[in-house]
């Protein structure tokens, strides 16, 4: 099957138009507004990055400073101790394996990610 090549890198052939593995967009429109500077959609990876970091700073700031309040609230201390966290003590020695804390935290975190991505 031959094709014309049009102007963009891109090949038309029987009435439509097939990209090549570039990141030109042959003309069209990107679907998901103006492509960022890979090419990849409003933002690039790069400014992604660059807003989860400064996100993930700012809730490790705002736990920091929340901490000495956290420390006298009771609420929380159920964590690590929930039916399925393993611990073991024996002479010189203890391990503790939270593994149900794990999963519970695991799954709220899950939960709070697919509702603020929606």
């Amino acid at each position: 099957m031959t094709g014309l090549r049009a102007p963009g890198g891109c090949h038309v052939s029987q009435g439509f138009v097939r990209r090549q593995p570039t990141l030109r967009l042959c003309g069209l429109k990107h679907p998901g507004g103006p492509p960022g500077r890979n090419g990849v959609g409003p933002l690039g990876y790069p400014e992604r990055m660059q807003r989860f970091l400064i996100l993930a700073g700012v809730v490790l700031l705002a736990l920091g400073l929340a901490w000495p309040w956290l420390a006298r609230q009771s609420w929380w201390r159920w964590l690590g101790r929930l039916p399925g966290d393993f611990h073991f003590e024996r002479d010189g020695f203890s391990f503790h394996f939270p593994l149900m804390t794990s999963l519970v935290v695991s799954i709220a975190i899950t939960l709070l990610l697919w509702i603020f991505r929606k």
